[in-house]
């Protein structure tokens, strides 16, 4: 479910985006990783903040585990489709091989559309 608004001033719109999910997890017996559900979550919100003319985004995720933040957005107006991309992490269970480990971790990236 997303709503768009306008912010006084300019004319720019933005958009609101808000995602809540659950899910559950289903083992067999005699699994492995039989702890995995101390560490991951069965819900997620999400929350982002749009701009549709110049692409910066800012997105939230909350877990009962951990919170994950991403910043988005265009780095020229003169490059088209080239983005810079800048996400964090703290939190349990970011990736199924160190589920359990508590971690801090910084990403940045770059797209090409």
């Amino acid at each position: 479910m997303a709503r768009e608004f306008r912010i006084p001033g300019p004319e720019r719109r933005y958009r609101i985006a808000f995602l809540p999910r659950v899910w559950g997890l289903i083992f067999a017996k005699g699994d492995n990783n039989q702890d995995i559900e101390d560490s991951l979550s069965y819900w997620q919100v999400s929350l982002a903040l749009e701009d549709h003319d110049k692409m910066p985004r800012l997105g939230i995720e909350l877990r009962d585990n951990g919170i994950q933040v991403d910043l988005s957005g265009r780095f020229s107006r003169m490059i088209q489709g080239f983005y810079l991309h800048l996400h964090y992490w703290n939190g349990y269970g970011e990736s199924l091989i160190q589920y359990s480990r508590h971690t801090h971790r910084i990403g940045f990236g770059v797209s090409f559309v």
